[in-house]
């Protein structure tokens, strides 16, 4: 069977401190781990549409 979970990179213009993935009620899902202080790498199901919140340095 083939997996149809594809991988990006979420990138900003301005250093993050903390990003959490959280519900479309903004209820916390799990911390999403930063590759650095400006790029987020995230998985994504077909379909699927993920709220990241972010807390700014």
């Amino acid at each position: 069977m083939q997996s149809n979970i594809q991988a990006c990179n979420m990138s900003r213009l301005f250093p993050v401190k903390q990003a959490i993935e959280t519900n479309m009620l903004e209820e916390v899902l799990r911390p999403v781990h930063a590759a650095s202080e400006r790029v987020i790498p995230l998985t994504f199901r077909p379909f699927e549409i993920k709220t990241i919140r972010l807390s700014m340095k």
